[in-house]
């Protein structure tokens, strides 16, 4: 798993969203006819760790080369993602709590 590192001076949003295209562009071009997926995730949605890493293995044993996969649990806000292709293509679904479920339980 690599962290772009998504620069949080929002009065350079626009800038600082180029800056992460062009990181995973960049990481997608490395990827190109190596065989391996490539999984993007976002900032805003959420999605428990274990559920991210039955998604990572899934990808690795069942995943196409070349393609995109969205780890999503629960749509953003401010950026909204879906996972529903990821989901229908892995035999995948998120299991575990979701992020404000799991802050009211204070178990983290």
């Amino acid at each position: 798993m690599i962290h772009t590192a998504f620069i949080h001076d929002f009065s350079k949003f626009k800038e600082n969203c180029e800056i992460d295209r062009r990181v995973i562009e960049a990481l997608g071009d490395a990827l190109a006819g190596s065989n391996r997926p490539l999984i993007v995730t976002y900032r805003w949605p959420t999605m428990h760790r274990l559920d991210a890493g039955r998604l990572y293995r899934l990808a690795l044993e069942k995943g196409s080369a070349g393609a995109w996969y969205h780890a999503v649990a629960e749509e953003g806000v401010d950026m909204p993602a879906s996972s529903a292709k990821t989901q229908e293509l892995l035999d995948w679904r998120p299991n575990h709590s979701v992020l404000l479920a799991d802050l009211d339980q204070a178990q983290y």
